[in-house]
């Protein structure tokens, strides 16, 4: 039993200090708020301010174009009539992505 131990732990201490540290080492931005609020009318020439709790980065939308500012990010149409649906990625940190669909 010991020596299942003592070959086990060099084989799994690797794989432990990795999911330990990818949790420890995310510092991707979190998205907080949009307004207008996602259900909200609004005019094919709006803009769309997001909220994010750190400077995004690589900011890329589905519809509209998307200027970063600091914390913020201002999504411009012009959008079609209709249903809006938005996809929003962006990256950050050590090279992480996130998603948000509206």
């Amino acid at each position: 039993m010991k020596r299942f131990i003592v070959y086990a732990f060099p084989l799994v201490l690797p794989v432990v200090l990795c999911v330990i540290g990818c949790g420890f080492l995310d510092d991707t931005p979190n998205f907080l708020a949009a307004s207008p609020p996602p259900g909200s009318t609004i005019f094919s020439d709006s803009t769309l301010t997001l909220s994010f709790d750190g400077a995004p980065e690589d900011v890329t939308v589905s519809v509209g174009t998307a200027t970063p500012s600091g914390n913020t990010v201002i999504v411009k149409g012009p959008f079609s009539s209709g249903a809006l649906s938005l996809v929003v990625g962006w990256g950050g940190g050590l090279g992480s992505d996130a998603d948000l669909q509206c």
